[in-house]
């Protein structure tokens, strides 16, 4: 679909054929990914395999090599014969990534530019994810080491999670639920909110700036502390936004 933008406001419709591709990958327990506008799913499956789903695959570059799984998607081109012309793509960029349930994954790498990254059911030793403009969301997945976090304009959902985490948000909100381990969450823009049961073992370390803190409904304004020796630790800091502990 293009968009043509002029004195007129017309509008002019083009269908895209998405095209699919699947492959069987050799055994990896890395993942390296560059990746611009596709939504990537990481999960558990019966063996290492990736579909995609594109107008053009041949933007994907994915080779496995010393037990790495390389993936580089070229960014899209688009027509731009016209410099008053905005063309949108219609069509939705996919790739799912997955690899047999028994399998432990050394290290997680993904640099993604505006997609929606989301992993599942994976246990791992390290994550290190960076995206300028997508959202990233982690369910019942266990990371052993370091977890290395940042968006600049995205939101992070973590669901019945084990880590131990570093997350730095420049503009965009967290959600969780479910969350073992150390975990600190650095937010300029943005709020934080946790769904867990009141009777939850965790200590807090909480702070805002231009915010409200509320625990278990009460506001407790702009600094609130609780230690129980607690296996669980959840520190946030937020320079715009409330953090809400339900």
């Amino acid at each position: 679909m293009e968009i043509h933008i002029d004195e007129d406001f017309d509008q002019e419709f083009e269908d895209e054929k998405v095209e699919s591709q699947e492959i069987d990958l050799e055994n990896f327990s890395n993942i390296d990914a560059k990746t611009y506008v596709a939504n990537v799913t990481v999960q558990v499956g019966a063996d290492f395999h990736i579909s995609t789903h594109d107008i053009n695959p041949e933007r994907m570059k994915i080779s496995v090599a010393e037990q790495t799984l390389f993936i580089r998607e070229q960014k899209p081109h688009y027509p731009h014969n016209h410099q008053k012309k905005i063309y949108i793509c219609k069509a939705e960029y996919k790739m799912t990534i997955t690899v047999p349930q028994t399998v432990v994954l050394n290290e997680v790498r993904i640099n993604d530019f505006s997609g929606r990254l989301n992993l599942s059911g994976l246990n791992m030793q390290k994550l290190d994810v960076r995206a300028n403009a997508g959202s990233l969301k982690l369910q019942d997945v266990t990371i052993q080491n370091d977890t290395k976090i940042r968006l600049d304009a995205g939101n992070l959902d973590i669901y019945q999670c084990k880590m131990n985490s570093n997350a730095n948000l420049a503009a965009g909100s967290v959600k969780i639920k479910g969350l073992q381990g150390k975990n600190h969450f650095q937010l300029a823009a943005g709020s934080l909110k946790t769904l867990d049961d009141r009777d939850d073992q965790t200590d807090y370390d909480l702070s805002t700036t231009l915010g409200s803190i509320y625990f278990h409904g009460s506001r407790m304004g702009k600094h609130f502390y609780k230690h129980e020796g607690s296996a669980n630790q959840l520190t946030a800091i937020s320079s715009v936004g409330s953090i809400k502990i339900q």
